[in-house]
C-alpha cells in the first residue's frame, strides 16, 4: 500500500521535489539504485532536507559498508535515471 509520506510527494508538483537517488559502480559501470530491490530514489520537499538525509546515507553507508562504491546524489524535479558525466564513486 502506498504510505501516507508517498502520497504527499506524488501531490507536489516535480520542480519541487528533490530526489535522494543512490548509484552502484558495478562490473565497472554506475547503476541507478532504482535496478536494485529497496534502493529507489526517496522524495523530500526542499534541497536542505535531501543534502541533510544524503549526509545521513554516507555515514550510515560508512559504518555499515555495501557491496559496491557508491554515490549519492540529490536531483530536482524528477529522480535521476542515469549518473552524471564523470561521475566519482567511493568505496562505502
Amino acid at each position: 500500500s502506498v504510505s501516507e509520506r508517498q502520497q504527499q510527494e506524488r501531490q507536489q508538483a516535480p520542480e519541487q521535489v528533490w530526489w535522494l537517488n543512490v548509484f552502484f559502480l558495478k562490473d565497472g559501470s554506475w547503476e541507478p539504485g532504482q535496478e536494485l530491490d529497496g534502493w529507489s530514489p526517496r522524495a523530500y520537499p526542499s534541497r536542505e532536507e535531501c543534502l541533510a538525509r544524503k549526509s545521513f546515507a554516507e555515514s550510515q553507508c560508512a559504518k555499515n559498508p555495501l557491496a559496491f562504491p557508491t554515490t549519492w546524489i540529490c536531483s530536482h524535479g524528477t529522480p535521476l535515471r542515469e549518473p552524471p558525466p564523470g561521475m566519482a564513486g567511493r568505496a562505502c
